[in-house]
């Protein structure tokens, strides 16, 4: 389950990276954060701590991409 929603939340990044309408492409990379989200708890019940850990660095930058365009909005 966590690496389909790590596929699910590319999907979500990439049509971000695609919208030129900044709401929709905060609403993208808000979906990405869910995802990524419930996918960094289903890996750590799996047990799964490198798995947790891209994640992890991977919904770090999605914030931070969530910052950016809120300021640049």
């Amino acid at each position: 389950r966590g690496t389909h929603r790590v596929f699910d939340a590319y999907l979500y990044l990439n049509n971000a990276t695609k919208e030129t309408d900044p709401r929709k492409k905060a609403s993208f990379y808000e979906l990405a954060e869910r995802v990524l989200e419930a996918s960094l708890e289903a890996f750590s019940k799996a047990k799964h701590p490198e798995k947790r850990d891209e994640v992890n660095i991977l919904l770090s930058s999605v914030k931070q991409e969530i910052k950016l365009d809120l300021t640049l909005s």
